[in-house]
């Protein structure tokens, strides 16, 4: 039989307690009559079930009940001052994004403690600044952001963002440099609805900005996907493109993309043109060139 839990704890809390790897090893919550139980993955054989599962894990990512950290985007063009709210203890499946909450987290429990030095933070019963961490964003936009969550929730890749499924605030003012300074205490957050003057839709993020995002929060299975679709998409029109955007930082879109251009040599420098040239003064001009250079050399 299932393991029975106590009643007293929101079906948020339970999700969140009964969360482990989604991808590996889901879990979900059965109600049955009064009693609330926990069922393997291996109980869920049905269609109806797995959407079930999909649907919950939907509906607590925009669970502003729940939500306790927020990724808070002070400095973005379109929409600055919004906010993106998640579950610790889902994102820290993650081994990059469980070390930027511990570290958020510690450098807050040092503040706080500088303030109350004969108290931890314990002791004073775990205030609203650790139930609402808040990581700042400046490298990405909000849209990319976006897709990240969802991902990690129910392990499906949706590029076209709709904000109606997030729980999303919004905040005026500007970040502190001082972690403990930029919590939130939900009961006063801004909190945006289907019939705010938030947009509900954002302009498809590309695969290029979310392989980028993927890779800084190190949500590697993600990445993985996002590298095999750059590298599928890699054609005359955005060879070199690619290659100096994101070969630079990834392997092998820059052996994929080399591989082309010493396949299409011939096209790419019809008309005399250097398809080079737009990149002359990037630090990595000359290594390139001198790769495909040897390349060719090999080939012939």
């Amino acid at each position: 039989m299932p393991a029975q839990l106590p009643r007293t704890l929101t079906l948020s809390q339970l999700w969140l307690l009964s969360i482990r790897s989604f991808t590996t090893t889901s879990i979900a919550i059965v109600l049955s009559g009064d009693d609330i139980q926990l069922v393997n993955d291996n109980q869920l054989k049905k269609d109806s079930d797995l959407a079930w599962t999909e649907e919950t894990m939907l509906a607590l990512l925009k669970d502003i009940h729940s939500v306790d950290l927020c990724f808070a985007f002070e400095y973005d063009e379109a929409y600055p001052g919004l906010e993106l709210w998640a579950h610790r203890v889902i994102l820290s499946r993650y081994k990059t994004l469980a070390n930027m909450i511990q570290k958020t987290t510690e450098a807050m429990s040092e503040e706080m403690n500088d303030v109350n030095s004969s108290k931890t933070l314990l002791e004073v019963g775990v205030p609203h600044a650790v139930e609402s961490l808040v990581i700042p964003v400046a490298s990405f936009s909000f849209a990319t952001l976006c897709v990240i969550p969802r991902y990690i929730y129910t392990g499906r890749i949706y590029r076209s963002v709709d904000t109606n499924l997030h729980a999303i605030s919004k905040f005026n003012g500007h970040l502190s440099p001082n972690p403990a300074s930029n919590y939130r205490k939900k009961m006063f957050v801004l909190w945006q609805t289907t019939d705010s003057k938030t947009p509900s839709d954002f302009n498809t993020v590309t695969w290029e900005e979310l392989l980028m995002a993927a890779d800084f929060y190190g949500v590697v299975d993600l990445r993985d996907r996002c590298e095999s679709k750059v590298i599928s998409a890699i054609k005359k029109s955005n060879v070199i493109e690619t290659l100096f955007n994101i070969g630079c930082c990834f392997d092998n879109v820059k052996e994929s993309a080399l591989d082309y251009i010493v396949e299409n040599m011939r096209p790419l420098m019809s008309g005399g043109k250097d398809p080079f040239e737009p990149y002359k003064f990037h630090p990595e001009c000359h290594n390139l060139v001198m790769e495909v250079m040897r390349r060719r050399d090999r080939k012939a």
